[in-house]
């Protein structure tokens, strides 16, 4: 990585962060480029929150719309930092994202092992990074940690009460 800029586009912290740690541990390992027969493994549960948290608040308080948000979530799945990171690293190899609450990091370190005994790749390069932000401090505004609240993702009883929003 020469560089990442993240003002731009839709690179926030936890992807700075992902390329840095990627950047010092090949550093660390003597590895100036990885090959088509090297794997990524990213290890992580928040994704590019911190790039959209805030217009999530501003969307579920109606302060901005459905397609003002949708332009701000548009490429924020928790793949999509694997994808920009393996792009940074002109990676065409293996590569693959653990999400799991608490033990990504270790998932993700005994699947490269495994890659790597199973001749899948030749060497593996494995990291997590989370991105902490008021949303995944605090919960949504009015939520109370969860504390004696029943989350209701769909409402089947009243239909016409559901919106999703698509994003393609």
């Amino acid at each position: 990585i020469t560089s990442l800029d993240i003002t731009t586009g839709t690179f926030g912290r936890a992807l700075y962060f992902a390329a840095e740690a990627a950047k010092q541990a090949l550093k660390d390992a003597n590895i100036e480029k990885l090959d088509d027969d090297d794997g990524i493994i990213l290890a992580t549960t928040t994704g590019q929150i911190d790039c959209w948290d805030t217009g999530l608040i501003e969307f579920l308080s109606d302060s901005i719309t459905s397609t003002e948000f949708a332009s701000v979530f548009q490429a924020q799945s928790l793949g999509q930092r694997l994808d920009d990171l393996q792009g940074h690293r002109h990676h065409k190899g293996p590569s693959t994202l653990v999400a799991s609450a608490c033990g990504a990091a270790t998932q993700a370190i005994a699947l490269g092992a495994m890659w790597i005994r199973q001749g899948r790749v030749k060497r593996c390069l494995v990291g997590g990074s989370e991105a902490l932000c008021g949303l995944t401090v605090e919960g949504l505004p009015g939520w109370d940690g969860g504390r004696g609240q029943t989350i209701q993702y769909i409402d089947w009883q009243h239909p016409e009460r559901n919106e999703f929003t698509v994003i393609n």
